[in-house]
């Protein structure tokens, strides 16, 4: 499991319930999602690289806000920053290497991928399934990334992993639960 805090305030920590990956962010403020991260939660199940993420399932995502990424414009040669809501998302393949995006639809970079809350938000989750397939097809390994927004109650969860949060100048510790893990 890779908690990962993503939001705005002094060094606090929180449950989390069950998910492979999660971040944390205050609602009307934003969390960036580390690539590494999904090749760390793919890695844990085979070796290689990993090529792309699908979103197979997602809740509460138009509810509570929208995913950020970049695409390529090949006519202007440039990365354009894209808002996602939940059936963009569904289409969507999201590349580890950025070299991998091109100017066809629905190609995003998974580094640079975040999370916008809207206003009013605080205390609501965002749960996003998803694919992690490495660069030989046969590989492929099913995950869930739950985005946490604000104050979110998780006594009912009976999970005991905790997520760290920092300081928007903090750096923040990522760690693997059930074992010691190579990121590299």
């Amino acid at each position: 499991e890779i908690q990962v805090g993503g939001t705005s305030g002094s060094g606090s920590s929180s449950s989390s319930s069950s998910a492979d990956i999660t971040y944390t962010v205050d609602e009307n403020d934003d969390v960036s999602f580390d690539h590494d991260d999904f090749k760390a939660y793919f890695n844990k199940s085979y070796t290689g690289s990993l090529e792309y993420i699908r979103f197979t399932d997602i809740s509460n995502l138009d509810e509570c806000g929208a995913l950020t990424t970049y695409t390529y414009d090949e006519r202007n040669d440039d990365w354009d920053a894209v808002n996602l809501d939940e059936d963009d998302a569904l289409d969507g393949y999201f590349y580890y290497s950025d070299s991998d995006v091109t100017d066809d639809a629905d190609t995003y970079c998974l580094d640079g991928l975040g999370f916008e809350a809207d206003d009013n938000t605080d205390g609501e989750v965002v749960t996003l399934e998803f694919t992690a397939y490495g660069t030989t097809t046969s590989k492929k390994v099913n995950g869930t990334l739950r985005i946490e927004i604000g104050d979110v109650d998780n006594s009912s969860s009976g999970s005991s992993t905790t997520t760290q949060t920092g300081t928007d100048n903090d750096d923040v510790e990522l760690a693997l639960v059930g074992g010691a893990h190579d990121l590299d």
